[in-house]
């Protein structure tokens, strides 16, 4: 109401095309460091390698970006709206807050290390005290959504340990290469065809 009062009825249009734009930027955003992350992770040998294929032509990490989009599906078809939002933000502010922290970290042991750029020691500190709120306020008003989220994010030590750390018995370490192997022979074939 006060900004209608100050702009006008024209408010009524370009405040919700205003937060749709960036809602999208958002979103993009999201998609195309998630899915270089999980290419990336692919490359490094932490995930199946078929995920971190480039597109020749468009220089794009295709598969990981569709591995995003069915994984996202998924969890559209099993869970809440409401729920989802609440574990991505919950815990990318988690890991926003652990990255201040490193930042703060890294001031103190290392002051004299070059960095490519370097800002005000009070932004970590406000976005860690933003990343704190964002995290435990999820916490008091509902433990048990909030606990969910801190359930699934703890799965993936395991999954790591056995099949990242390769502390899985050296067969199975065979038959999960010989299958990412045949996986990536399939997909580069698909790509080549096409």
């Amino acid at each position: 109401d006060v900004v209608q009062a100050m702009i006008g009825d024209s408010a009524l249009v370009i405040i919700p095309l205003l937060v749709a734009a960036s809602c999208f930027g958002a979103a993009n955003g999201t998609l195309f460091t998630g899915a270089r992350v999980v290419m990336e992770s692919a490359q490094k040998g932490d995930l199946p390698p078929v995920l971190g294929l480039v597109h020749q032509k468009l220089v794009t990490p295709v598969v990981s970006m569709a591995f995003q989009a069915i994984l996202a599906i998924f969890f559209l078809l099993v869970a809440d709206l409401n729920d989802l939002i609440l574990f991505f933000g919950s815990m990318a502010w988690l890991f926003f807050g652990l990255s201040m922290v490193m930042i703060l970290v890294l001031r103190v042991r290392e002051p004299n290390l070059k960095r490519p750029y370097k800002v005000t020691t009070a932004f970590p500190v406000i976005v860690l005290l933003a990343s704190i709120f964002f995290v435990v306020a999820p916490f008091l008003q509902n433990p048990w959504r909030p606990s969910i989220a801190v359930g699934i994010l703890l799965s993936g030590v395991p999954v790591y340990a056995i099949f990242v750390a390769r502390m899985c018995s050296p067969k199975i370490s065979n038959q999960i290469s010989r299958l990412s192997n045949l996986s990536v022979r399939m997909v580069k074939s698909v790509i080549d065809v096409n």
